[in-house]
């Protein structure tokens, strides 16, 4: 009598196991590259923003500010900061994402 259970060969176990790994990875190399494409964007406008906020400022004493141009100036302030904030964040979820990487390639390496 023939053994009843049949199981997929060892080859066959690779391939599943790859194809599981590999999403993974393509998941893992979306989402940095997401975060990367989102901290450029965001350090291209914040560039920018510190331009505008310059002439904000100008070359006028304090005391010759108007109410609004206090205002507008607080506000670049407070944007700038939000912003720079951000900035901060990325860069930690990315090398965050980046050390998930490290980790996945060490304990499963890439197959040729």
């Amino acid at each position: 009598m023939a053994f009843p259970f049949r199981f997929r060969s060892a080859l066959r176990d690779a391939q599943t196991d790859a194809i599981r790994v590999k999403a993974v990875r393509n998941a893992l190399h979306s989402a940095i590259d997401a975060a990367q494409r989102e901290r450029e964007g965001l350090s291209s406008r914040l560039a920018d923003a510190q331009v505008v906020a310059a002439s904000l400022i100008g070359t006028d004493l304090e005391e010759k500010r108007t109410r609004r141009q206090a205002k507008a100036l607080d506000e670049a302030e407070s944007t700038l900061l939000t912003a720079g904030r951000r900035i901060a964040e990325l860069n930690e979820h990315i090398a965050a994402l980046r050390d998930v990487e490290q980790f996945l390639n060490q304990r499963l390496p890439p197959l040729a």
